[in-house]
């Protein structure tokens, strides 16, 4: 779904991992636009938990910023086995007595969510030797981490970093949701026929001229061929000056489509710009 405004437009981050596919699918489509990032994380329990208060307290929320991270493809979010035993028969009835929430409503909404989790059984107990006053329910979480080589763990707890982990808090989230947004505006706009990037100049003229459904009928082959060139287009300098003056030619013949396009050309552009900066400050995060 595409929300559009001349003051805010708005694509659902979702649509980000089917366009993964598309890019992926097309490789010289993919070396205009580049393949979206993406980072594997574990998943620890107190931020899982955060999640699910999060969801009870705010009932009519669609989804957390992990949620839509993950529905993104900006995150792949592992876990270790042990964190559904420490879900079920731990966290979630300590967190119900705690708070006063429903226990069976945390764990209907933890049933759902776990579905976006991919699982790891390998570290399916807590039963690890530890020194000191490390708490050795984190010890599986950080194992998953070395051995899937992930990028950290999205945890609060302190224990992580001692234990040899990286821990990853809600900064790393909210920074990945944002870079998720802004790179789906983006290749959305570029890819999905929303201005010219995506149809061309000659497919613009075809629509004007109210044959618009000849270019429905191409081959899928045939289309990307027509996106890969009229995207590679606008994105050169020279060739993206000759369709701006092809563009104002229609202008004069008083199609009125000029302002709506290059509003659209440029909502895109700071998108794209916006989404490297935040690619940039997230990496930045795990690096620390």
């Amino acid at each position: 779904m595409i929300y559009l405004t001349m003051n805010d437009p708005f694509i659902d981050s979702k649509y980000l991992s089917e366009l993964r596919k598309i890019l992926i699918s097309y490789p010289s489509l993919a070396q205009v636009l580049g393949v979206p990032a993406q980072f594997t994380v574990v998943l620890d329990a107190n931020l899982a938990i955060s999640d699910l208060m999060h969801l009870v307290e705010h009932p009519t929320l669609k989804q957390t910023a992990i949620q839509e991270c993950i529905r993104s493809n900006v995150l792949r979010v592992c876990a270790p086995t042990w964190l559904e035993e420490e879900m079920t028969k731990s966290t979630i009835p300590q967190v119900a007595r705690k708070k006063g929430y429903s226990e069976a409503d945390l764990h209907t909404l933890w049933l759902e969510y776990r579905e976006l989790i991919v699982w790891d059984d390998k570290f399916c107990r807590a039963t690890f030797e530890t020194e000191g006053a490390v708490d050795e329910k984190d010890i599986p979480y950080v194992e998953l981490e070395k051995r899937i080589q992930a990028a950290g763990i999205l945890s609060r707890d302190k224990d992580v970093k001692q234990l040899g982990g990286r821990a990853l808090g809600l900064e790393f989230v909210l920074r990945s949701r944002r870079y998720a947004r802004s790179e789906t505006c983006f290749i959305s706009i570029y890819v999905n026929g929303t201005f010219l990037g995506a149809m061309g100049f000659a497919v613009l003229s075809v629509i004007l001229r109210g044959v618009g459904l000849l270019v429905s009928r191409l081959p899928d082959w045939g289309r990307c061929i027509l996106i890969v060139s009229v995207v590679t287009a606008v994105l050169h300098p020279k060739s993206r000056q000759y369709i701006f003056d092809k563009l104002a030619s229609l202008e004069e013949a008083g199609t009125g489509l000029l302002p709506q396009i290059l509003a659209l050309i440029e909502f895109a552009n700071q998108e794209h710009e916006n989404a490297e900066k935040t690619l940039l400050e997230t990496k930045e995060l795990i690096v620390r």
